[in-house]
């Protein structure tokens, strides 16, 4: 009796292990983040502007958090909210009223941001920061945003929900 419970925690364990480095149902494949070769298909998107040194106490962070090793979609999801924030929110940006970050999960110099989020994956967070304090949303509809089927479906669902929160905090 004691051997089967002893083996059945072993496979609750690395099932649950399994389930928290997934990326998505169906995803099996795992890859790299793609390495650039200098001759991208894909247009150059402006620089993110360095915001002011001292934000407003009103403002919006965007924060994507990835794993070493992703899937397609999680390095979708990263591309395509990159792109719509340097796209549609440069005057944002430029004035602190909107930041931008990715962070790698397992980075020793991420360690603080990820227990502020409390991030586990490949997730889309929005803070809203109202007289400096946090408002965090987990943006878990991004998986069925179909990014990878539908870009301009997707991008214009983080477009809104930037937009959203951007327009709450003013």
């Amino acid at each position: 009796m004691r051997k089967y419970k002893i083996r059945s925690l072993l496979i609750v364990l690395i099932l649950v292990s399994v389930q928290l480095v997934a990326c998505s149902p169906g995803t099996s494949t795992l890859q790299e983040p793609a390495k650039t070769t200098g001759q991208s298909e894909v247009p150059k998107l402006p620089e993110i502007p360095k915001p002011p040194i001292e934000l407003p106490a009103n403002r919006v962070e965007v924060s994507y958090f990835h794993m070493p090793q992703r899937c397609a979609t999680c390095l979708c999801f990263e591309e395509r909210a990159d792109y719509v924030v340097r796209t549609y929110f440069q005057d944002e940006l430029a004035s602190g009223k909107l930041t931008f970050q990715i962070y790698a999960i397992g980075n020793k110099a991420t360690v603080d941001v990820v227990k502020k989020y409390n991030a586990l994956g490949s997730q889309l967070f929005v803070n809203m920061i109202t007289n400096n304090t946090d408002h965090i949303k987990d943006i878990q509809d991004i998986w069925d945003w179909r990014c990878r089927s539908d870009e301009p479906g997707f991008d214009d669902k983080v477009n809104t929900v930037i937009r959203q929160c951007l327009d709450a905090v003013t």
